[in-house]
């Protein structure tokens, strides 16, 4: 496959309607490896400033001795996967990803589960893994899959997090209960496993057999709202298209795309289908497994990120972040369920005290533009967002956020505790109920 070449490796990265085949349907959603390779060695072992400034730090403890934590929810990004396409980076030979190495040795860490849908019902079909197997990588593997480095990193997040929710606040039981930890993934095999393997980091051994297999709950791709689907959202769908028919117009990328193709040495044609975001794609998987990448291309690797997410961020808010005009079509949905989950555990209407989300960094970068708290970095491997319930002695209910285990002031506020009705409130320009995005998102000719 010609290393620009964006059917159909690239819908399945980001456009969320590229057909892959007849009939199959790619969902938006990205699941990249921060760079943790020298780039001056290009294929070293140590890790760039990047990389170690997006290392987590433990999770601060709340400085107010009167609040008790009720309810904690999290949205992760899974671990590190095989890459979603090949023959992206130029004048490269395509990396082999052995199908007998690459998911070999880590598997003990997770647990087994089930999966069904929200309402109870068999795990819906859903088309991505089937374009995932259409045509392996060479190596045998499929695109897209967790690896076994991947199921380690999810593994040592749910061990961060019985750290800090079992062992420090006691606020878990140290035997897994179903009835308070509620488990929700995306409906596909990568973010299935890390929540299977956080899970297994969480509680290890303590599942007890009866327990086992324990239930993840997914919805129908066309409904998903743990990403910006395109698919539920003509808005979206028309803002996609109008990017990737043409990149040169969105701002700061046209002067780089010129720099960058003669960088690289690039034809007219070459420049005309030069995609950042599947380049990075496929270098930083190459670079997650300790795979080789072109010096040329090492010597560039901050332009290939920094480029990147400039695309991205574009794609997911649109042309004027200062109006927010499409944030709330990419986030309207995810930011609704966020604020009913916590609604629904302040006024105690749900059992569960932790409420786990396996997603997407596209998930992760979508909620935190909403909340004008992103740093520009592209989230790393088994990132959090979590949102943490506080109850006072008076009965007052606060919200605090953290990304990246650092507590985060959003929306502009000046506070990283914020009472509940306020977080409501900075929240609800950027929310959308189901009934109110359908209508919201209707184009009209």
């Amino acid at each position: 496959m010609p290393f620009f070449n964006k059917t159909p490796h690239l819908g399945a990265a980001i456009l969320g309607a590229t057909m892959g085949s007849v009939g199959t349907v790619i969902p938006f959603m990205m699941s990249l490896s921060p760079f943790s390779v020298s780039a001056s060695s290009g294929n070293g072992a140590g890790e760039t400033p990047r990389a170690s400034a997006c290392k987590d730090a433990s999770i601060p403890l709340v400085t107010r001795d009167d609040l008790e934590l009720k309810f904690v929810q999290i949205l992760f990004r899974h671990g590190a996967r095989t890459p979603l396409g090949s023959g992206c980076i130029p004048k490269s030979e395509q990396s082999v990803w052995d199908k007998d190495t690459l998911f070999q040795g880590e598997a003990d860490l997770c647990i087994d589960y089930k999966v069904r849908a929200l309402d109870g019902r068999p795990q819906p079909e859903w088309k991505i893994e089937q374009y995932y197997r259409k045509a392996p990588l060479k190596g045998g593997s499929f695109k897209g899959q967790l690896t076994a480095k991947g199921m380690k990193q999810a593994n040592d997040l749910g061990k961060e997090l019985r750290r800090h929710y079992m062992e420090k606040l006691g606020f878990l039981p140290k035997e897994f209960n179903p009835q308070l930890v509620y488990t929700r993934s995306t409906n596909i095999n990568r973010t299935l496993q890390s929540l299977g393997c956080l899970l297994g980091g969480l509680y290890g051994d303590t599942i007890s057999a009866k327990e086992l297999p324990v239930t993840f709950y997914v919805d129908e791709g066309m409904e998903e709202i743990l990403y910006p689907n395109r698919q539920r959202c003509g808005q979206l769908s028309h803002h996609y298209k109008s990017v990737f028919t043409d990149m040169f117009w969105v701002p700061e990328m046209g002067q780089t795309f010129d720099q960058f193709a003669t960088i690289l040495d690039l034809s007219d044609e070459e420049k005309k289908k030069l995609d950042f975001i599947n380049l990075r794609d496929e270098v930083t998987a190459r670079l997650e497994h300790c795979k080789e990448v072109p010096d040329f291309v090492m010597n560039v690797v901050d332009v290939i990120e920094k480029n990147a997410t400039i695309l991205m961020k574009f794609v997911i808010e649109g042309g004027n972040p200062s109006e927010r005009n499409l944030i709330r079509f990419s986030a309207g949905p995810t930011m609704h369920y966020i604020t009913e989950t916590i609604d629904a555990a302040n006024k105690k209407e749900i059992p569960y005290k932790f409420h786990l989300n396996s997603c997407h960094d596209t998930t992760l970068m979508t909620v935190l533009l909403a909340l004008e708290v992103f740093d520009d970095i592209w989230p790393p491997l088994t990132a959090s967002i979590i949102f943490e319930l506080y109850e006072d002695k008076k009965g007052n209910a606060f919200v605090r956020i953290l990304y990246k285990n650092k507590e985060q002031r959003i929306c502009q506020s000046k506070e990283t505790l914020l009472p509940f009705e306020k977080f409501k409130q900075l929240i609800a320009p950027v929310s959308y109920t189901a009934q109110d995005y359908a209508d919201a998102c209707k184009v009209t000719s």
